[in-house]
């Protein structure tokens, strides 16, 4: 719980930091690094705070977790496969990396 209300709290300060951001008129160079630097920190505090839930409540053995354990391999194979066809698919395309 103290994760969420961290996360919560970053987010603020962060939404708080772009407002004044917005407000400068060069928001370059040292300017900027409060605003990177509390955008990571919000990242990381949700990060964190999703594990603990996942880890929390779903670390159960469940009856279809042996069928979808033994899915998870054709699944992978097939969507590599799928991403490398509409890759080359949109080749032509000359898309901006």
């Amino acid at each position: 719980m103290a994760g969420f209300a961290l996360a919560w709290l970053a987010f603020w300060l962060l939404m708080i930091l772009v407002a004044v951001q917005e407000n400068l008129r060069d928001p370059g160079g040292d300017r900027r690094r409060p605003l990177v630097s509390e955008g990571s920190s919000m990242q990381w505090c949700a990060l964190v705070t999703a594990l603990g839930f996942a880890r929390r409540h779903f670390n159960v053995d469940h009856a279809w977790r042996r069928y979808l354990t033994n899915a998870v391999f054709p699944v992978y194979i097939l969507h590599q496969t799928l991403i490398i066809l509409v890759a080359m698919a949109l080749r032509p395309a000359s898309l901006p990396d």
